[in-house]
């Protein structure tokens, strides 16, 4: 079934994650990409999200990763949703791709706001 297109732009949508703009994707990746290298690893990643918790709150994720309270492993899940190609790092079409973008800001015609198929960590 085809959605129709959304007339209410005051009414706050009750989904938590809430698609993110291409220019608010570009901001993060280059926020948690530290040293520029266009690959987020974990490491950057936990860093950024600790540093910068409008991040962590934009993508849906915890600030602080811990692994006693449960927070690393929903922090796993989501990485690898992002991460589709399991390199254990996140390229900046990967995050686009996640939002339903290309990595130049087309729009993906296809974004259903899952990735198909689901990886086994």
């Amino acid at each position: 079934g085809g959605g129709g297109g959304g007339a209410g732009r005051g009414g706050r949508a009750p989904e938590r994650t809430r698609k993110l703009s291409f220019q608010e994707i570009t901001e993060i990746f280059k926020v948690l990409d530290k040293n520029g290298d266009g690959s987020i690893t974990h490491v950057e990643f936990i860093i950024g999200l600790k540093k910068h918790p409008w991040v962590a709150e934009k993508l849906g994720m915890p600030a602080n990763v811990r692994q006693e309270d449960g927070t690393r492993e929903s922090y796993q899940l989501s990485f690898g949703k992002i991460d589709n190609d399991n390199s254990k790092s996140i390229e900046f079409r990967e995050l686009c791709g996640f939002f339903g973008y290309y990595d130049d800001g087309d729009l993906l015609s296809d974004w259903s706001g899952e990735s198909r198929g689901e990886g086994a960590g």
